[in-house]
Parts: C-alpha cells; sequence; structure tokens
C-alpha cells in the first residue's frame, strides 16, 4: 500500500505523530504508570518473562521470546538474572539435551500472581482517555498489527493460585506485550524502508530541527534515550557529518547541538520512506479501522502529553519534517 493512498498518515510538517512515534510514547507511557521496579526490583521486561515461564513452566527460551516480544539475546540475560534471584530453575530437558527448560520458584508464582491486579489497573489507567466501548477494539486492532506476519501467534495462559486457596488468574495479552510486538514490527519495516538511519536517529535529528539552542540533556529528553545510548548516537551521526556540537555564545560551558545541511538533506529524502513505513505497518487493517485506530493512538498520545509525559517540543509530536 503507498503512502499516499491512506488518508489516516500525516504529512510531513504536519503537527501530527507518525505511528511509529505515537507508538513509541504510548509504550513510555506504560512504563511509567506500571513502574513496578519500586514495589518488586524488577523490570517490566523481566516481568513479562517471569509471566511467561509461570503461566507455561517447562516453557525454553525461545518460547518465552515468541510470547513476550522481548528479543533473543535479552532473555538470555533475563532468564540468568532471575536465576540468580532465585525466581526461575533452569535445568535441561530430558527428551532434548539442547534445550533448557525454564521453570518458576514458588516465589516466582506468588510475585506474578500478586502483580497481576496491579498491571490490570495499571493498563487501565493508560487507555482510560480511549472510551470503554471503544477500548476492545483498539486493542484488537493494536494485536492485529502486532501479530502481522507471525507464524506463531501466542495464546493466552494461567496464572496458578499461589496457595491452593485463591483461583487461577487467566492472563489476557498485556498491552505491554503488544506494543513491544508493534515496535518490533515497525522496526523491521523501518530498516526495510529507511536503511539510511535508524528511527532513533531520526527521531533525533527531527526534533533538534524542530527546536533551537537544543542541549545533549534536553534531547534525552525530548527523545527519552539515556545519556549512554544518546552519546554513542551523537558520535556517530557527528562522524556521519549530519550533526555538530557548538560552544554556546551564552554559556561557554554549555555545549548545543545542529543539524547540519547534510542533515537536513536526510531528513527531507527520508521523509516519504517514513510515510511508507506507516502506510505498511497499517496494511493488516481495512481503511476505516485504520482511521480509527490513528485516532484512539493519537488520543492517547495527546493525554500523555496533557499529563506531563511529553516534554515541551518533543518530537512525538512533529509529524516528520518541516
Amino acid at each position: 500500500m503507498r503512502a499516499e493512498d491512506d488518508d489516516s498518515q500525516p504529512a510531513a510538517g504536519s503537527s501530527d505523530a507518525t505511528v511509529g512515534q505515537m507508538l513509541r510514547r504510548l509504550h513510555q507511557r506504560q512504563s511509567r504508570v506500571l513502574d513496578l521496579g519500586q514495589i518488586y526490583g524488577l523490570t517490566r521486561p523481566q516481568f513479562s518473562v517471569l509471566g511467561a515461564v509461570v503461566g507455561v513452566p517447562g516453557v525454553d527460551q525461545r518460547g518465552v521470546t515468541t510470547a513476550t516480544f522481548v528479543d533473543k539475546s535479552t532473555v538470555a540475560d533475563i532468564v540468568t538474572r532471575l536465576a540468580e534471584k532465585q525466581l526461575l530453575v533452569v535445568s535441561r530437558n530430558p527428551d532434548d539435551l539442547r534445550r533448557d527448560e525454564l521453570r518458576p520458584t514458588p516465589a516466582a508464582i506468588a510475585l506474578v500472581y500478586e502483580s497481576a491486579p496491579l498491571i490490570l489497573e495499571g493498563n487501565e489507567r493508560v487507555l482510560s482517555p480511549i472510551p470503554l466501548a471503544q477500548r476492545e477494539e483498539f486493542l484488537q486492532l493494536l494485536r492485529a498489527t502486532a501479530h502481522a506476519g507471525r507464524t506463531e501467534v501466542p495464546k493466552d495462559y494461567v496464572n496458578p493460585s499461589p496457595d491452593g486457596v485463591r483461583p487461577p488468574i487467566n492472563v489476557h495479552w498485556g498491552l505491554g506485550r503488544l506494543l513491544r510486538g508493534s515496535l518490533q514490527r515497525h522496526g523491521r519495516l523501518w530498516s526495510r524502508h529507511v536503511p539510511a538511519v535508524t528511527h532513533v536517529q531520526w527521531l533525533a535529528l527531527s526534533a533538534l530541527l524542530g527546536g533551537t539552542d537544543i542541549d545533549q540533556r534536553t534531547l534525552g529528553e525530548l527523545i527519552s534515550l539515556d545519556k549512554a545510548s544518546l552519546t554513542d548516537m551523537l558520535d556517530r551521526l557527528a562522524r556521519r557529518r549530519l550533526v555538530r556540537k557548538l560552544r554556546d555564545p551564552a554559556d561557554g560551558r554549555r555545549r548545543v547541538l545542529r543539524v547540519t545541511e547534510e542533515g537536513r538533506d536526510l531528513l527531507d529524502r527520508v521523509a516519504p520512506l517514513v510515510r511508507e513505513v506507516d502506510a505498511d505497518y497499517l496494511e493488516p487493517l481495512g481503511p476505516e479501522q485504520r482511521s480509527r485506530f490513528v485516532r484512539g493512538l493519537r488520543r492517547l498520545v495527546e493525554a500523555d502529553a496533557d499529563d506531563g509525559g511529553a516534554p515541551a517540543g518533543a518530537p512525538t509530536l512533529v509529524g516528520g519534517v518541516s
């Protein structure tokens, strides 16, 4: 499908965010609302991996990757960390010595069971800007785009009772997992259509183009990237002569970032390709579904900005290059 055939796609320079930007912002909002690390000391991906193992005891790492949309290398690292915390037991599969079996400890079962209501409540808070009558359809459309092209579509699973008294909890596909799956698919499409620059690099260049006298700390806040990752990315962009660092004439200790002419030319060249990525991402949906899905995403992003989640000038509110 061509971008110009879909009226739900924002034109370059409009005030609307691209679909990829909105998905990223929604995932960030969901992570902020569900900051379970403060309660349980685990990250959201760790919780997702743990939940998958609790729901399917004996699953291997490949099965966890399929079920959670967490990449293979990250799953391997998480499994090691959870085993160190005595939440997982890793053993060799007796029927296939090339595979490991992952099983939860009683502490893991209790933790996942007790956190489930908090996760459900948090997801409801994230989705609350969408009217209740439209919420299920939005999740169905998100599921359709996240699962598009997958040969293995994971099923729901059940959290067992931790004590044999409380009833098991049926776990439907969580918002976080759907958003991770959507972002993974969007990332694959981006790599196919826009090989000249990564999505995060494009976000950075767009943010710098849309603002003045932005320093590294401010840019990190605008695109929600940690200092170490941002420094490495800016070094790469500087080596490609797409960004330069200048001393702030008003404060000699401060350096500001500017997009070079080469950077502006690159943004101009990839602008139509960015719209093609979004158009291909929405391809599994019908025209009316695409419009409703984009409206739902936009409503959630605007609610995030109203809550102070998106810093002023964040590129999530810029629909491309101007």
